[in-house]
């Protein structure tokens, strides 16, 4: 509610949103928007409604189809839309104009680290001994993380007979 008022000295060209979850964070950049006479990126980070719906969270269609009105209305506001995934451009295509989706996947910095640090002999010798699992990322209804608890589960025999 601040935010424009915070702002009413200074112009902006454009306004980038980093959208992980939920879109709705972009309704303030879609006023300031009009009221600076910006462009607007938004860097999708999560589908919508799709999220919704794969989590159980909502399960009514007609409340699936509501939200997949205010993303169209959202993602209308928007001069770019850019995805992390390709995978993102068909499901975000149903919401958006097709020419205002961009492949802009999270980067990643690749180049040689002078650090370099050694794998203390603990470690090394539990890594060879047993099979290990990083699940690195969110850790939610989402990532259906159970499934993956149980495929460790049914496989453990194989698992366990690692060379």
């Amino acid at each position: 509610l601040f935010l424009p008022w915070m702002l009413r000295k200074r112009e902006f060209d454009a306004i980038f949103v980093f959208a992980p979850s939920p879109i709705t964070q972009a309704i303030p950049a879609i006023a300031l928007k009009w009221l600076k006479k910006a462009t607007l990126t938004l860097w999708v980070q999560d589908l919508w409604p799709e999220s919704l719906s794969a989590t159980g969270f909502v399960k009514s269609p007609y409340k699936l189809r509501v939200v997949g009105w205010m993303v169209s209305a959202i993602y209308r506001q928007c001069n770019t839309l850019l995805v992390q995934s390709r995978a993102f451009i068909e499901p975000v295509g149903r919401y958006a104009e097709r020419q205002k989706i961009q492949y802009y996947p999270n980067s990643l910095d690749v180049r040689p680290s002078k650090l370099v640090v050694p794998i203390p002999l603990e470690l090394s010798e539990l890594l060879e001994k047993y099979f290990c699992v990083v699940f690195a990322g969110n850790l939610g209804t989402a990532q259906a993380l159970e499934t993956i608890v149980q495929g460790l589960r049914l496989n453990r025999s194989r698992l366990s007979s690692r060379p």
